[in-house]
């Protein structure tokens, strides 16, 4: 796992601050036993250390705990093309991707210039990448034929109809 709090910085812009958080093992005993109690696995091989949050006016939207590599890890597996990715996060998915052979480019749709100014300048990046600051309900590709993306939280709902530059292998999520 990354250590992302060595790449990022704390910092805020706006609405929006990258943090720093420490997890200690009571917490770790707290996640395993809501995990045992909701029956669930989220949280299976958590461990104590330090972290790093993005938060909007307080409220967490990603953090780097496992649980998040947890629920991108099929996407990230199957990753491969040109892959279009909604929102940067703290880029961990970016990171998970862009050194495999099969992932030709990457294009990210970010809502907020202060996410991409928060975490962009930090990150390498090996592979092509291109970075759109736009809102993923009005981005389109292919010369506006297709609207293709709803995302409800970590449930991804992609729509499929009509793809036709599938045959290129562009991997959505």
């Amino acid at each position: 796992m990354i250590e992302m709090y060595k790449i990022l910085h704390e910092k805020q812009i706006g609405d929006f601050q990258i943090s720093h958080f420490e997890i200690n093992e009571l917490f770790v005993a707290a996640f395993l036993l809501k995990d045992a109690l909701d029956c669930r696995s989220e949280y299976t091989n958590l461990k104590s250390g330090t972290y790093v949050k993005l938060c909007r006016k307080g409220a967490i939207t990603m953090s780097d705990m496992l649980m998040e590599y947890h629920t991108n890890s099929e996407f990230i597996q199957k990753a491969h093309g040109d892959v279009l990715v909604k929102g940067l996060g703290i880029w961990l998915i970016i990171i998970a991707i862009k050194d495999n052979p099969e992932v030709k480019s990457i294009t990210i749709v970010e809502k907020h210039q202060e996410i991409i100014d928060l975490v962009f300048p930090y990150l390498p990046i090996k592979k092509d990448c291109e970075i759109v600051c736009e809102d993923i309900f009005s981005f389109t590709l292919e010369k506006n034929l297709i609207r293709f993306i709803l995302t409800f939280g970590i449930t991804l709902i992609i729509m499929r109809k009509k793809l036709r530059f599938l045959e290129r292998n562009l991997l959505i999520i």
